[in-house]
């Protein structure tokens, strides 16, 4: 599972801290009025080269040194934090308030001794299979510690600026306490299982090109204000898609979280996953599918903006508009009144999300298409990958020159999801059974103003068993939407495409090919 935006001190220690804002030997002359030498010491009294962290309380600057070598920084309180690792299976969590004045140098002393062993239980048995603790200085500075089966141990601190929390896990549960204020003298705690919550995952296949999909519950903070707790995390489960886990948790606010692993060049790489928070209460259960059919970019409707159409490039997600995925190739294409005003060719790999401002004053029709395929490079996603490409076609009236720099409305127009019912783990449904797809059209949520209603006066749905030709379908209206149902061929996939007419008369066509498979 992914550490985000923190620095492995060494492998074997597991010890980690945050990046730093200001290096110390890159301190201009003028700042350096003296130096600071932390010595760390394991638990057995000897010595130990440790990464230090020195958070500046007053300037909220942090610097980086190593211990047992003076480095330069500016007057100040500090915050100074280390991990220190005796061997493979012990290490302890160290900090101290040190006040440097002056252009001599100021020494600390951090000893692992004076450690505290954090200590988690559930139901009486001590957890010891996987147990992370964190200490924290200011917004940024941080020092962590994980050790599988090992010791780990905490330095306690009564004053104000500390802050510490912790993960425990084992097989079938994960807890995680919140974050105190100051460390104290025993960091962990006692569980019992009806303390937890259970949280079941599902995780289909077919939508990911991956060989391993790991599942993982990430802690956040209170009310979701980041704090010494957040983005500490346990990995439940792990492999190949199509599974499913269960797991005890404990409550609170979790992110419910998958990284897709796919090998390119013979290197794994991290190219898509799910992140969703969810609140969880003791005693409660709660259910989730990710990877269900029909991934598709979640819809960006076009802007009118002053002389001229603004156009934001989507991103594939899944029909509940959650989960992520490795990156696009874009083929767009404007018109107006028949004429060809526009052409763009982009990916989004190795590059921030595409986006398009095309001048025009022209008052009339306009045609917006875009053909968007994944794409990575060193993958294949011909290969049965579900949805591999997406268009979209959008038809509408707009005169950009009346338009106001205050107000920035959407196009008239829709999006469209697409979602399968009674598919298999696998994303398939049996060959010449019969699906029922449910079609949803929607307008996004507008950012850059007020945009004005469009109503949906009629839906038309096709299916098709090879993406060329095509069969009509009768669409179904109640209170619950819109649906079809869908005769399955024998093999192969479906591909569909839904067209909604709006009460302006626009249009909005979307097409996912190979929306899911047979089998």
């Amino acid at each position: 599972m992914r550490r985000v935006s923190k620095f492995l001190i060494t492998a074997s220690s597991a010890l980690l801290v945050t990046p730093l804002i200001i290096a110390a030997q890159a301190l201009p002359a003028s700042a350096a009025t003296g130096r600071l030498l932390v010595d760390t010491f394991g638990r057995t009294g000897v010595a130990r080269s440790s990464q230090v962290i020195a958070w500046n309380i007053g300037q909220q600057a942090q610097f980086q040194g190593t211990s047992g070598h003076a480095f330069s920084v500016p007057d100040g309180q500090y915050a100074v934090l280390a991990g220190i690792e005796d061997d493979s299976q012990t290490e302890t969590l160290a900090e101290a308030l040190v006040t440097v004045s002056g252009t001599g140098t100021t020494t600390a002393d951090l000893d692992a001794r004076q450690g505290k062993q954090v200590k988690v239980t559930l139901d009486g048995k001590p957890v010891t299979d996987f147990v992370d603790a964190r200490i924290c200085a200011g917004p940024i500075s941080q020092v962590e510690g994980f050790e599988s089966g090992g010791a780990l141990y905490i330095v306690p601190n009564s004053s104000h600026l500390f802050s510490s929390s912790y993960l425990a896990q084992t097989q079938g549960a994960v807890v995680a306490g919140k974050a105190t204020t100051g460390i104290p003298g025993s960091l962990g705690g006692s569980w019992t299982s009806s303390q937890l919550a259970k949280v079941t995952l599902v995780v289909r296949s077919g939508e990911q090109i991956a060989y391993d999909t790991s599942f993982a519950l990430q802690a956040q903070g209170a009310n979701n204000v980041v704090d010494c707790r957040s983005d500490l995390a346990g990995t439940v489960a792990h492999g190949p898609a199509p599974y499913r886990a269960t797991t005890l948790v404990s409550a609170g606010t979790w992110g419910v979280r998958t990284d897709d692993s796919a090998a390119i060049g013979g290197q794994g790489f991290d190219v898509g996953g799910y992140f969703v928070n969810h609140a969880f209460a003791a005693g409660h259960s709660y259910g989730y599918t990710y990877y269900l059919a029909a991934w598709a970019p979640v819809t960006s409707l076009a802007e009118l903006r002053p002389s001229g159409i603004s156009y934001g490039e989507p991103l594939f997600a899944g029909p509940d508009g959650n989960g992520s995925q490795a990156a696009e190739k874009y083929s767009f294409r404007l018109s107006v009144n028949g004429h060809l005003i526009a052409t763009k060719n982009t990916t989004n790999f190795g590059t921030s999300l595409q986006g398009y401002f095309i001048s025009t004053r022209t008052a009339g029709w306009y045609t917006l298409t875009d053909d968007v395929t994944r794409y990575r490079p060193g993958l294949d996603f011909t290969k049965g990958t579900l949805s591999p490409r997406v268009t979209f076609a959008f038809h509408f009236f707009a005169n950009p020159a009346v338009i106001t720099a205050r107000d920035f409305p959407l196009i008239a127009g829709f999006g469209v999801r697409f979602v399968p019912r009674g598919l298999t783990p696998t994303n398939s449904a049996a060959p010449t059974s019969q699906t029922t797809v449910a079609i949803t059209p929607f307008r996004p949520a507008s950012q850059d103003g007020p945009s004005p209603a469009d109503s949906v006066t009629r839906v038309q749905v096709w299916s098709s068993a090879d993406g060329a030709h095509w069969t009509a379908l009768a669409v179904t209206h109640s209170a619950s939407g819109y649906s079809v149902a869908v005769r399955n061929p024998a093999s192969g996939f479906v591909s569909l495409r839904a067209t909604v007419t709006g009460s302006h008369g626009d249009t909005s066509t979307q097409t996912i090919y190979r929306a899911y498979a047979i089998s």
